[in-house]
This record gives structure tokens, C-alpha cells and sequence, in this order.
């Protein structure tokens, strides 16, 4: 069989660093899974308005609209996909 299979998961990162998304995706990733990454809450938002995804993992703070105010939007607006917000920071 072809690895063309289609996800049947689709997972956003959200994190200003790096490495930290990278390592995310890389944990993350398999062949039923989908997993992209965004830089920052803006970039977050024009992901989620752009395209359906079944979970969420944002850094608490980010630049250009923190992960609170991700999810808070993200409720506001009607969606109600799993949220998990992260830091690695130890006064979060």
C-alpha cells in the first residue's frame, strides 16, 4: 500500500520557538497524522480560519496574541476543538 494515505488527524503547533515546534512535529508526526506550525497567535488565527484541525498545542506566550487569546477566540468564534496550552516557563 502507498504512504498517500489521507490524515485522519490534523494537529496545529503554535510556539515562537523553533526548536520547540520542530521537536512537537517530530513527536507528533505519523502516517495518520498531519501536524503544521506557526510561529506566533496571528499566524495561528489565519491558520484556523483557514483550515479545519482537530487539536491545538500553543505556547501561553507568543508573540502577536498569546495562546490564551487564541483559545478565547477560538471559543468565541463557535469552535470547539481541544486546546492545550504550554510554557516553558516555570511562572506561567
Amino acid at each position: 500500500m502507498s504512504g498517500s494515505r489521507t490524515p485522519h488527524e490534523r494537529i496545529l503547533i503554535a510556539d515562537d520557538e523553533e526548536l520547540v515546534r520542530n521537536m512537537l512535529k517530530a513527536i507528533l508526526a505519523s502516517a495518520r497524522t498531519a501536524v503544521e506550525t506557526v510561529p506566533d497567535g496571528e499566524a495561528a488565527r489565519e491558520r484556523l480560519e483557514a483550515e479545519e484541525f482537530d487539536l491545538v498545542l500553543a505556547d501561553l506566550r507568543m508573540p502577536r496574541r498569546t495562546g490564551v487569546e487564541r483559545l478565547r477566540w477560538c471559543r468565541e468564534s463557535g469552535r470547539t476543538l481541544p486546546f492545550i496550552l504550554m510554557s516553558g516557563r516555570a511562572d506561567a
